[in-house]
């Protein structure tokens, strides 16, 4: 992440699709370099940030969650999700129970959905979702994102956007279209 952070810094490549094809290409054989989709977000962060400093210097942005909807969760006994904020250390905000089943629909997709109270977060922000195993839970697949770059009232990732989710290619533990979004209150910055 440093390495690509600091081929845009230094002005080597002009944006972070080539910074990270070029750390590829030069650290593995394959060509995949960083492959953890939170971090490639975070490349792609700092690339907008190296481009809008002048006229939007980072600072943090309070955000007001209003819902999470797992679409097409995975086929698990009960789930739950964690919210946590800040790094490198960061502090969990909120834990949902553990809850069991579909939640309902949304666009005719099956859903599990989360609501909150106002729960306020800024900056850095991790969403941990975990499955019930015995009487503990078992990590199935997280994503990091900043406040600062969020620019809609909704903020969605798929499978392929979400650690460790990205990885089932064969879509055993999860279920075609897995998607996460988490929706904001009108009234945060929009």
């Amino acid at each position: 992440v440093m390495i690509c952070a600091y081929l845009l810094y230094s002005g080597c490549f002009k944006t972070a699709d080539e910074a990270l094809d070029y750390y590829g290409e030069k650290r593995t054989h394959n060509g995949k370099g960083v492959t953890i989709p939170s971090q490639r977000r975070y490349i792609h962060y700092f690339d907008r940030y190296l481009r809008t400093r002048q006229q939007e210097p980072y600072a943090p942005v309070t955000l007001t969650m209003s819902s999470l909807i797992i679409f097409n969760p995975p086929d698990e006994q009960a789930m739950r999700v964690t919210l946590l904020q800040g790094a490198p250390h960061p502090e969990q905000l909120l834990q949902s129970p553990w809850q069991s089943g579909m939640a309902g629909e949304v666009g005719g997709q099956p859903a599990f959905i989360l609501h909150f109270g106002p729960t306020v977060v800024s900056g850095d922000v991790c969403v941990v979702i975990e499955r019930r195993k015995g009487q503990k839970g078992e990590k199935m697949c997280t994503f990091w994102f900043n406040t600062f770059f969020q620019t809609e009232a909704s903020f969605r990732a798929t499978q392929s956007e979400i650690d460790k989710a990205n990885k089932d290619k064969n879509n055993k533990k999860f279920p075609v279209g897995f998607s996460v979004e988490i929706n904001f209150r009108q009234g945060s910055i929009f």
